[in-house]
């Protein structure tokens, strides 16, 4: 099979493939198990504040549909998807492993990546360590999540929900738009 199929056929199967409701329930509970950790951290390190955002209710929906594409989809598709077998290739543990260890490190890297190439103003919060950490934390449970379901969708609700109350109940937004 070709590469290019491979990755098609990964595509396919986790975009048209709908978590049943355990695998909801799994999403569920990775998601009330990493929050703590999660705001602990960041809290802790004074890398989130908890403040409501300042933006309108309508900026606010915008804010939250944009950040369902990009950074939800986008990254997932890239991460996930794309780059570990779907439990249907029936790959060794080992195989799988290693390419969830080389999915884990590129999404990490991909954040202080994306703050010297396109998004300057991000740097100083998408190169912090503790951010990082959160970041590996929260990759862990969509990976995990993704493995588990088959599915993209259970993957992105867990990023999408982290990534809108960082940035709408965490100061994520004024965050990143600091000059």
């Amino acid at each position: 099979m070709k590469f290019t199929n491979l990755l098609y056929d990964r595509a396919i199967l986790a975009f048209l493939s709908f978590p049943d409701l355990s695998s909801w329930l799994i999403a569920l509970l990775l998601l009330l198990i990493i929050a703590p950790i999660c705001l602990f951290i960041g809290i802790y390190t004074g890398l989130l504040r908890v403040r409501v955002s300042d933006l309108s209710v309508t900026k606010a929906i915008r804010v939250a549909a944009i950040c369902f594409f990009f950074p939800t989809v986008v990254e997932e598709l890239l991460f996930r998807v794309l780059l570990i077998p779907h439990r249907t290739e029936h790959v060794s543990i080992t195989t799988q492993l290693a390419w969830v260890f080389l999915s884990l490190s590129l999404y990490v890297f991909s954040h202080p990546l994306n703050a010297v190439i396109f998004y300057k103003k991000s740097r100083a919060t998408f190169t912090n360590p503790f951010f990082l950490l959160i970041t590996l934390i929260l990759g862990a449970a969509c990976t995990i999540s993704y493995f588990q379901s088959g599915s993209i969708w259970a993957s992105v609700m867990i990023h999408w929900i982290t990534v809108v109350v960082w940035l709408l109940l965490l100061d994520g937004y004024a965050t990143l738009n600091r000059s």
